[in-house]
């Protein structure tokens, strides 16, 4: 549902912000209804605002009940009207995107845009399909290939490589969710099932390619959906910032030194540190024999042992119908 997208979206501004007064971009708004979403189901201080490409579309958001939020004609990549890190504008919260960023013609320039535009600590939201570990979108995969072509999808990437794009514009990884697993999408959406693929006269046109090859992509699990949250790290500094958030940064700025984990347990001073019994590593053959094991109290130091059987005497034996099996 597509509600949900909404709902995640709005989840993860709250996370990750104040959630109060944020200036939103829609990144390829389509028919504005993620902004009428946030509009009445958001906080009222949100400053709405979304970019499509489509002449229709932008008709058919301007002819929409009234509303406050304003679209534009606009490439998502256009982004100087709101500003960048040395500007005095207002620059954007959040930036968030549902479906529409894959179809970028230029991932490095369209993230390099958006973290100009970006407040320090704004975020870019992506609710989109990704690949999965270990696919190469360069293998000479023909099932790649169509759906590329006929999705329109000009960004496959796994979760990982987008994070390396994203890192050289100053956006940090903050969160991933498989949503197909989740949501068991290949259940509730396509019944664990592979798509008919047998054109007709009515589904022979390149949505219709591109939708069966997305679906069969997700059930063979070449393709992932998720929601992905980058962070911007500097630039202008945001008033909506959670407050609680803030103060926690600056208290923790300088106490913990480049390289330390800080979550390490330490002891305090003039506490006796715990006494751990050194354990001696020794080299064993994986043959088996008789072995003994001790497993050691702290207290009482009580040994118990245990005979294992040599391993190389174990043989399984099974009936012809491979239902019952014998140990000897």
């Amino acid at each position: 549902s597509t509600l949900i997208h909404y709902e995640l979206i709005l989840s993860a501004m709250r996370q990750f912000t104040s959630g109060e007064g944020l200036r939103v971009l829609d990144a390829g708004c389509g028919l504005g209804a993620g902004l009428m979403w946030f509009e009445t189901n958001g906080p009222k201080s949100f400053d709405l605002v979304g970019h499509t490409i489509s002449s229709s579309q932008l008709n058919f958001i301007n002819n929409l009940p009234q509303h406050k939020f304003e679209a534009f004609l606009k490439s998502y990549d256009d982004l100087e009207a709101y500003g960048d890190d040395s500007s005095g504008i207002r620059a954007l919260d959040v930036i968030y995107s549902i479906e529409a960023f894959i179809h970028s013609p230029d991932e490095e320039h369209t993230l390099k845009q958006w973290a100009k535009a970006l407040a320090d600590q704004g975020l870019v939201i992506l609710v989109d399909d990704f690949l999965a570990v270990g696919v190469d979108k360069d293998a000479e995969d023909i099932q790649i290939q169509i759906f590329a072509k006929s999705w329109m999808a000009n960004v496959l990437h796994t979760t990982s490589s987008l994070t390396e794009v994203a890192e050289r514009h100053n956006l940090k990884l903050v969160l991933d969710r498989d949503l197909g697993s989740e949501y068991n999408i290949n259940k509730w959406n396509y019944g664990n099932k592979f798509p008919d693929m047998a054109p007709t006269k009515r589904k022979s046109h390149q949505g219709w390619l591109g939708s069966k090859m997305r679906q069969r992509l997700m059930i063979e699990g070449k393709l992932t959906y998720r929601l992905v949250v980058f962070q911007k790290q500097g630039g202008v500094k945001s008033p909506n910032i959670s407050k609680n958030r803030q103060s926690v940064q600056e208290n923790n700025a300088g106490l913990v030194e480049e390289g330390e984990c800080s979550e390490v347990q330490t002891i305090a001073e003039n506490k006796q540190p715990l006494v751990f019994e050194e354990i001696v590593p020794e080299h064993r053959t994986g043959k088996g024999t008789q072995t003994r094991i001790c497993i050691r109290n702290l207290k009482n130091r009580t040994c118990f042992e245990t005979h294992l059987c040599r391993l190389d005497s174990i043989r399984r034996k099974r009936s012809t119908d491979r239902k019952k099996q014998y140990v000897l």
